[in-house]
């Protein structure tokens, strides 16, 4: 048998469900936020190019008027910016003039980021999903 591995304290499912900044969580609120977000579900995708060590991934409804067969009329139609960081530090992007925002964090990877301002930085291996300002 292979020996525990380090920490598995934390990474138990009762572990897991007891604490609200738990992975588990976060994928909980990642499929909620899909289900609600019309763009994360059928819209258009582009991977801009924002730094070597970031994927990005920007969906959008190409046209706000057309809504999709099947759409509720309150469906959250925003366009969304995912932000994948491998890098080791604290990055400050520089979004393409087309992806300037202004967008605010809706779900972060770090606890205490969702709800602000984006402000162009991204922590070291940090996901966000940022959401388009209503402007």
């Amino acid at each position: 048998w292979l020996p525990w591995p380090p920490a598995h304290e934390r990474h138990h499912v009762a572990a897991q469900r007891a604490d609200p900044t738990s992975v588990l969580h976060l994928h909980r609120r990642l499929l909620a936020l899909r289900r609600r977000s019309t763009a994360l579900r059928i819209g258009a995708q582009q991977v801009p190019d924002v730094h070597d060590d970031v994927l990005a991934v920007h969906r959008w409804l190409p046209e706000p008027s057309a809504a999709p067969a099947g759409a509720a009329a309150n469906e959250d139609r925003r366009a969304r910016l995912i932000l994948t960081s491998t890098a080791t530090t604290t990055l400050e992007l520089q979004l393409p003039e087309s992806l300037a925002g202004p967008w605010q964090v809706e779900l972060s990877s770090e606890a205490g980021r969702e709800g602000r301002a984006f402000t162009g930085e991204i922590g070291a291996n940090q996901a966000l999903v940022l959401v388009a300002e209503d402007r």
